[in-house]
């Protein structure tokens, strides 16, 4: 959604100027994150923009970086008297992290807020998204009035906000901390011809999040708002079939966009919904139930033998891994956990007691131990087929020894999966297979 409507672009728009290119890929920046809560300015027009300007925005929330509000300025000059129409700031952004934050963009001291909803991508953009299965990017083209803007010298303020404003310190794959986004480019353009609209939009947005209450398990939805400068806030009453609820609307900024959480029964029928907003008039809008889905956790820990260590250590760490897990569920029956291959528990069952090792075939046959049937995860194009039908010999030996059972097989890391694999496989009795690859060598 975008908070002012205008018309298509026409011949009379023009571009002001851009930042890097919209390429899902943000290695024109090479700017570092300020260590200041100071705002850092840039100014258009030096031909040093891209490597003035940082190529990651920490969210507030980004414990990495401090939890706190980093503010990042362009300056630039409009000639000319007072402008008219309507701007339109072109972002392409990039994000890698599990928390995507919201966008305080703050013109000439006037501060609107803007949200995204960021599609999977499947381009390369950057090192780390080889490994990073939530990498996603998204254009928003943002209509801003002219009575925002000024002749002289203006100035756009950029801020990443978390909703809600948790601070959080953790690492992933996708960069230091846990929210943020990244710019792939950024441009600003002028129709003085256009025309703003003033309407005030709303819809709703289910969820997947159903958490458990007082009332027992809801569903979280959202009402979305677009609002233009000026909108005073208010109240809004929903209806979606025998379900009514009412909320306090405030806007969070000037002009922009806003978000209200409320919950409803987990099982409202799809339907037509009512949204009446107090001003605003009332809007009929079109209600679907996201999708319940039940997850399942498979915990395990990847086998790497000589890439991470010396042959015997890693043994023994699994091993110890092993007498660990024992414990765990003991203490804990509903757990459970996976070996990343065979080869794991046949160094467990060679180096400790029987005494020791007695409980895993109990524990395998109630479900609460897998183990990968392939004795290691292994680059299967290139052994033979002998070679790979021989990667099951120590599970199929341990099965008919100590009846554990095996239902599947997994490669992780090796990006390498022969089209063989799932017929010798099959022959063996290996009902399930699981590939999780890297792709470093090579896309998936």
């Amino acid at each position: 959604m975008l908070a002012l409507a205008s018309e298509p672009a026409r011949a009379a728009e023009h571009l002001l100027w851009k930042i890097g290119e919209p390429d899902h890929s943000d290695h024109e920046f090479k700017g570092a994150v300020p260590r200041t809560t100071h705002a850092l300015r840039v100014s258009v027009g030096t031909g040093n923009e891209t490597r003035q300007w940082p190529r990651f925005h920490p969210g507030s929330g980004n414990g990495v970086f401090g939890g706190t509000v980093y503010r990042y300025a362009l300056v630039f000059d409009l000639p000319g008297t007072a402008p008219t129409g309507i701007f339109y700031l072109d972002l392409d952004l990039l994000f890698r992290q599990p928390r995507v934050p919201a966008l305080d963009l703050d013109v000439n001291g006037h501060r609107g807020r803007y949200y995204f909803e960021p599609e999977p991508m499947f381009d390369l953009g950057a090192v780390e998204d080889e490994f990073n299965p939530i990498r996603s990017s998204q254009h928003r083209r943002l209509a801003l009035p002219a009575s925002l803007f000024r002749a002289g010298e203006n100035r756009l303020t950029f801020a990443a906000v978390d909703e809600p404003p948790v601070v959080i310190r953790s690492q992933n794959v996708g960069g230091a901390g846990d929210a943020g986004f990244f710019y792939d480019a950024l441009a600003l353009s002028h129709d003085p011809e256009a025309v703003a609209s003033e309407e005030l939009r709303a819809t709703l947005q289910p969820t997947v999040f159903f958490p458990r209450t007082s009332h027992g398990v809801r569903e979280e939805c959202q009402l979305h708002l677009a609002y233009p400068v000026g909108w005073p806030g208010g109240r809004a009453r929903i209806f979606i079939g025998r379900f009514t609820t009412e909320m306090a609307i405030s806007r969070p900024a000037e002009f922009g966009e806003a978000r209200y959480t409320f919950r409803v029964p987990p099982d409202l029928p799809a339907g037509e919904a009512r949204i009446e907003l107090l001003p605003g008039g009332t809007r009929r809008v079109d209600f679907k139930p996201a999708r319940r889905w039940k997850l399942f956790y498979a915990p395990n820990e990847h086998l790497d033998v000589g890439y991470t260590d010396y042959r015997a250590k890693v043994a023994e760490v699994h091993a110890r891994d092993m007498d660990e897990l024992m414990t765990v569920l003991r203490r804990h029956p509903g757990y459970r956990f996976n070996l990343d291959g065979s080869w794991i528990a046949e160094q467990w069952l060679g180096s400790r007691a029987a005494r020791a090792t007695a409980g895993l075939a109990p524990e395998s046959k109630a479900g609460r131990i897998g183990m990968n049937a392939f004795y290691c995860s292994v680059a299967t194009e290139y052994p033979s087929l002998e070679e790979n039908l021989r990667n099951l010999y120590f599970s199929k030996a341990l099965e008919r020894r100590a009846r554990v059972p095996f239902d599947f097989a997994l490669v992780s890391d090796v990006p390498s999966v022969s089209w063989c694999v799932p017929s010798l496989l099959a022959a063996a009795g290996i009902r399930y297979f699981a590939n999780g690859g890297n792709q470093d060598r090579g896309p998936m």
